[in-house]
Parts: structure tokens; C-alpha cells; sequence
């Protein structure tokens, strides 16, 4: 073999290591490249790892706030040997409790509203809000006398002590009887006959709810009869852009 050939056989020799290199090359790419996922693909394993592990050191915490409360209020009863004030005090935070839990203002909040409602019952189905009976008007041969009450300096703000627990048909409905009217901006009343004597002590009840409405149960003593009876009033409340109010309301004797 001369010169001539022996080089051309070494240069067939390198092509043929180029080729295979080539090709183990772009094996090590493809490798390269698969690692690569595997690698992201185990980062977001471990994202979600550490994700998880939040929310599970979150639940631990809040368990063991739950149980230091509990620790807490169980002592407090031990202290005090179940002590009547202690104990209702302790269930009333567990019911308002409750209520966050649903999305819902406090018990409180809804007793407050409730109690109002009870009040303007009271004043147009029991007995008028007290009057100066020296200072009258007549109005469709019907006297009227000019309220004396703290709460109600003018008729604008007896008219907003109505409308911030009930619902606009509700207070157009009350305004409209005229046992309280509107005489040169000042509250005025005619005297209304009495009606049920309401206990002062009453129960309130959640029954149920949904993201718009409320229902609950309360419970009189009616003392009006020969023996008292339990009145029952069922009051459904509805959101109004976070201000809740009465928009329906019956009562069964």
C-alpha cells in the first residue's frame, strides 16, 4: 500500500470516529435534555411538597390554638366550679364562634337588630312611645300628640330607627298606618289601643340560612290572657350589601 492510500484510509478512519461521535454526542444531548425534565419535574413535586407542608403546619397550629382555647375555658370552669355566668359566657363566644364560621355578623349583631324589631312592634302593636299631652294637632278630625322620646328628637330619625332593621316594603308598610306621622318635621302620634303585654325576656333561635337570607325563631311569655302563653316569631333576614334586615316576619300565639 502505498502513501497515498494509507492516508486515505486514515481519513476514512476519522470520518467514521467523526460520525460516531456525532452520534454519541447528540445521544448525551437527548439525555441531558431528559434529566433536564426530570429535574422540573421534581422541583414542582417539591414545590407542591412544600406547599402542602404549609397548609399542614398551618392546621397543626390552628388545632393546637383550638386545644389551648379549649385548655383554657375548661379551667375557667374548673376555677369556678361551673359557675352559671362563666359557662353562658363561654357558649356565647362558642355560638358567635359558630356564626364566623358561616360568613355571618356575630349573634350579638343580629340580637341588637332583633331587639329593635321587638321594640317597634311593641310601640305600634302594644302601646304608643310616650307624648306631651299638651301639645296636640288635628288631622282628619284625629288627635295627635308630639312624641317624647330621646331616641326620636324628629320624625327623620324615627323613620331611620325603622328602616335600619326592616326592609323597605316593611317600613313603607309602618309609616303608612299614621299611628305615627310627620307633622312640620317633628314625630307625632295618635294613641293606639294596647295590645299583647310581651315579655321583656325572650329566646332567639338560628334556624338556618344561605348566602343571602337568615331564619330565626324567637319566644315570648304573652301575659295578656287569664295564664300566660308562649308567642313564637319567626323572622327571615336578608343581606342588603352587608347591612342585613328584616324582610319577612310572622308570629303565631
Amino acid at each position: 500500500m502505498d502513501e497515498l492510500d494509507r492516508t486515505k484510509e486514515q481519513i476514512s478512519l476519522l470520518e467514521e470516529t467523526n460520525e460516531t461521535n456525532s452520534s454519541e454526542i447528540d445521544e448525551l444531548n437527548e439525555t441531558i435534555k431528559m434529566l433536564k425534565n426530570q429535574i422540573d419535574l421534581l422541583a414542582d413535586d417539591l414545590d407542591e411538597a412544600n406547599s402542602f407542608n404549609a397548609s399542614l403546619n398551618l392546621e397543626v397550629d390552628e388545632i393546637t390554638e383550638s386545644y389551648s382555647n379549649l385548655k383554657v375555658d375548661y379551667d375557667k370552669l374548673e376555677e369556678n366550679d361551673g359557675n352559671d355566668s362563666v359557662f353562658n359566657m363561654l357558649i356565647d363566644r362558642s355560638i358567635n364562634e359558630v356564626y364566623d364560621s358561616y360568613g355571618l355578623p356575630s349573634k350579638d349583631y343580629f340580637i341588637s337588630l332583633i331587639q329593635k324589631t321587638i321594640d317597634i312592634y311593641m310601640m305600634y302593636n302594644v302601646s304608643s312611645l310616650n307624648y306631651d299631652p299638651e301639645s296636640t294637632n288635628v288631622i282628619d278630625d284625629v288627635i295627635y300628640y308630639r312624641v317624647q322620646d330621646k331616641r326620636f328628637p324628629d320624625y327623620q330619625s324615627f323613620v331611620a330607627f325603622i328602616s335600619d332593621c326592616y326592609a323597605d316594603d316593611f317600613v313603607e308598610d309602618y309609616l303608612k298606618s299614621n299611628l305615627y306621622i310627620n307633622i312640620d318635621g317633628e314625630l307625632y302620634t295618635s294613641t293606639g289601643e294596647a295590645g299583647s303585654l310581651l315579655s321583656s325576656d325572650w329566646h332567639l333561635s338560628l334556624v338556618g340560612y344561605n348566602s343571602e337570607e337568615i331564619w330565626f325563631e324567637l319566644y315570648f311569655i304573652d301575659s295578656s290572657g287569664f295564664e300566660p302563653s308562649v308567642v313564637t316569631m319567626t323572622v327571615t333576614m336578608a343581606d342588603f350589601d352587608g347591612d342585613w334586615k328584616v324582610t319577612e316576619q310572622n308570629y303565631s300565639f
